[in-house]
């Protein structure tokens, strides 16, 4: 591997490197062109030689590629296809001459002894990285031809990489939800009446320094809060003077030091440094992902830098892959440009969903079942209640999440972490999952358990033998549709090499324990199609793994529908104090 080669992989997930305006506007193709016909090849006494016939051809399918990417997509689907395919192959070709390029004589690792020739190599390398995501977007758009008409197929494949959203008017006068560390920009909808959309910026978690956004909480206090500038720019300078921007230090400047420094006789200043102490404390969860992410056993994630928005994207990208998009909010990279001024943010922007979190859906039914029947209520009354509100599909889309949940690495599925939607009766329609950023390692079995991490189940054991009780049999008939390369091309763009492997071995794991189900008989078999999933298959839900001691879990069972119904039995058992009821009234 080239020093370049080891230099961009080691820079994948930063932000710089993956979501440039160059890159994400459609125009890298006509700069890199432009740039490699701007250089010269030289010798190492400076003498002009002649350009190899692999760099010609890679200048001139540059060329090609640019023209087609200019061309205006009809109305016509298959012209549309035609002119897709057409782009499709022609980077194909493009990154196949890369690799002949970037290759020597001998089939090693091309190198240059001229600044020249470094330089060419660096570029080459950056047109099969940026041709390679393309190749993904190209792929997207093959999906959707009807979407394309009167744009450009460069104006197309920008669309398929990342979202831009203009605000409208200072950032200010919108709403925030969430903690400061995790601040969400609330983007409203216009006048269709769907749901409003979350923006997060760029969260970017480093193995050598936990803290590295702190700063970046402060700067985003300093420009949100109404206090005046002087005052704010006092506490600033004293946090930036220190030179250390981790949790520890700040805390300790706006608060058991704060009398050293200047600020501490302005009150405004004060006032806004005790915001900043209310960023620390929710810096606790930057330590969680911090620790998550990099810690073995967890998400054991081997690259040094983790862009945990694009984690979100990648779930997104994987449930519509395996047709369950339905089942996670869906997320894509977006480009925020304020208003006023053109400043540019990066980040991810996620849909909004209907139902509740899934704890709150649980409190609100327990306080309804208490109110209706009485303070006490015996928790297996109120879990044979609960049973009766959960509908097939219902079923369906958890053991669904979870099989999703499980390809993708996920740790963090908590009842928070999942929405519940409700029927016009009030019964358990459906879910969909948020949050999905501590996910995409390469997570490991808890010992004997099927848990890894803090709320992750797998779905398979060791022998490839398919461990929850039942699996819908259209998500099976398609995770043995997906191949690696499928993969790869989906998530190349968002996450490293060795989280893409990983996910690729628990989707070939996945698929030797379908090809075991398939092997049944029908009845043995664990597969269920749909319309099937009824009170028996629910049976088999709740009973779980709770008989083999063995494998038995903290909660009793290894399935989320399982754990759901007991997180409803316990929360029965637990609480029955008016107290507590009038809480849960209050958070509704």
């Amino acid at each position: 591997m080239s020093d370049v080669q080891m230099e961009y992989n080691n820079a994948f997930d930063d932000s710089k490197e993956l979501f440039t305006p160059e890159m994400e506007n459609g125009n890298w193709l006509s700069s890199k062109h432009a740039q490699l016909s701007g250089t010269q090849k030289k010798g190492i006494f400076g003498n002009v030689k002649k350009d190899s016939s692999t760099f010609n051809n890679i200048k001139n399918t540059l060329s090609t590629l640019n023209g087609l990417l200019e061309k205006k997509m009809s109305g016509d689907n298959y012209d549309n296809q035609t002119t897709l395919q057409m782009a499709y192959n022609a980077y194909m070709a493009l990154i196949q001459l890369c690799d002949n390029y970037l290759l020597d004589k001998k089939g090693g690792v091309r190198t240059a002894r001229t600044d020249t020739g470094k330089s060419r190599i660096k570029m080459v390398n950056e047109i099969k990285q940026f041709a390679e995501k393309d190749i993904n977007a190209v792929r997207v758009q093959m999906y959707l031809p009807d979407n394309l008409k009167g744009t450009t197929l460069k104006e197309a494949i920008g669309k398929a990489r990342m979202r831009e959203i203009n605000l409208t008017k200072d950032e200010s006068e919108y709403k925030h939800v969430g903690g400061l560390a995790s601040n969400l920009l609330v983007i409203p909808k216009d006048s269709e009446g769907t749901a409003n959309e979350f923006f997060s910026d760029l969260k970017i978690v480093d193995r050598n320094n936990e803290y590295s956004n702190i700063l970046g909480y402060v700067e985003k206090a300093f420009k949100r809060s109404k206090i005046n500038s002087e005052s704010k720019s006092k506490v600033l300078k004293a946090i930036l003077d220190s030179g250390k921007t981790d949790k520890k230090s700040i805390d300790r400047i706006v608060n058991a030091d704060r009398n050293k420094y200047e600020y501490s006789n302005d009150p405004e200043a004060v006032k806004f440094a005790m915001e900043i102490t209310k960023i620390t404390m929710d810096a606790g969860s930057i330590q969680a992902t911090y620790e998550n992410a990099f810690m073995k056993n967890l998400l054991d994630i081997k690259s040094d830098r983790v862009n945990m928005n694009a984690r979100n994207v990648a779930t997104s990208r994987i449930a519509e892959l395996f047709g369950r998009g339905d089942l996670i909010a869906k997320s894509e990279m977006a480009v925020v440009k304020e208003y006023g001024n053109g400043v540019e943010r990066v980040g991810s922007v996620m849909e909004g969903v209907g139902g509740k979190e899934a704890i709150t859906t649980l409190r609100e039914d327990l306080v309804k079942c208490c109110e209706e029947n009485g303070r006490f209520v015996k928790v297996d009354e109120f879990k044979n209640k609960v049973v009766g509100l959960i509908k097939g599909d219902f079923q369906r889309d958890l053991s669904d999440l979870q099989v999703l949940d499980f390809l993708c690495g996920q740790i963090d599925r908590h009842f928070k972490n999942y929405f519940v939607q409700k029927d016009s009766d009030g019964n358990y329609a459906g879910v969909k999952g948020i949050d999905n950023d501590l996910s995409f390692g390469n997570a490991k079995e808890k010992k004997d358990k099927y848990i890894y991490g803090p709320h992750g189940r797998t779905v398979v054991n060791s022998n490839a033998e398919l461990i929850i009780p039942h699996m819908s049999l259209e998500l099976a008939i398609r995770v043995n549709m997906i191949n690696e390369s499928m993969v790869k091309y989906a998530l190349m763009d968002l996450i490293a090499k060795p989280e893409i492997e990983a996910f690729c071995e628990r989707l070939n794991l996945l698929k030797m324990a379908i090809r075991k189900e398939f092997e049944k008989a029908p009845e043995e078999s664990k597969l269920v199609s749909k319309g099937k999933w009824d009170s028996n298959t629910l049976k088999d839900f709740i009973t779980g793994l709770s008989e083999k001691k063995d494998k038995n879990l903290d909660d009793g069972t290894a399935n989320y529908v399982g754990r759901f119904v007991e997180e409803f039995a316990g929360l029965s058992g637990a609480y029955h104090k008016n107290e507590e009821l009038n809480k849960w009234k209050q958070k509704s």
